[in-house]
């Protein structure tokens, strides 16, 4: 029971250590995708177990958080076609960026972010929150919201642009007043 009982124990150990590391990161980037947190513990379990056993837990953090990505990319892809359904899901590229956004916050739910989001919506009202809550709540498209509010469609995007924009410029005052750096 020596060598190789040691062996296995720091293995397992070096492995655990590996997943606490990309468990979080992983399952952020596949809830930005898209995926509800349930099926998001799903896909990065799978994702996980994946990565251990084609040996990525000794890869570098780096070129192992970009094959957990792909991972998730494909497990993701795989369980919309396995429902039947197109679903809106967010592009890849800008869920890696919002995550470098977030690297530091060791919460699994953002609570930081979150908390400097929910701040900034409060400070919304009026029209600016109802298009918001059509269109991200409510699921509305522009075509919908416009005949609403009696507004052409481009106009409805222009609005949203600007809206998302303030909203950014939000977050990063409050991000950067937490001692987080605003970028």
């Amino acid at each position: 029971m020596p060598r190789d009982h040691d062996d296995d124990l720091h293995r397992r150990q070096r492995v655990e250590t590996w997943v606490r590391c990309h468990q979080v990161h992983a399952w952020r980037y596949v809830r930005l995708r898209g995926a509800p947190p349930d099926l998001a513990d799903d896909l990065v379990q799978e994702a996980l177990l994946a990565a251990v056993q084609k040996g990525i837990d000794r890869e570098p953090d780096e070129r192992a958080r970009g094959w957990l990505r792909g991972a998730l990319d494909n497990l993701w892809r795989m369980h919309l076609r396995s429902e039947g359904r197109r679903a809106h899901h967010v592009d890849a590229l800008a869920a890696a960026r919002a995550l470098d956004l977030c690297e530091g916050d060791d919460n699994r739910d953002g609570d930081t972010w979150l908390g400097a989001l929910r701040g900034c919506l409060a400070n919304l009202d009026g029209r600016a929150r109802q298009l918001l809550d059509l269109h991200y709540t409510n699921g509305a498209s522009r075509e919908a919201i416009a005949t609403a509010f009696g507004m052409r469609e481009n106009g409805v995007k222009a609005f949203l642009r600007r809206v998302r924009d303030l909203l950014r410029q939000c977050m990063h005052r409050r991000l950067g007043s937490e001692g987080r750096p605003g970028r």
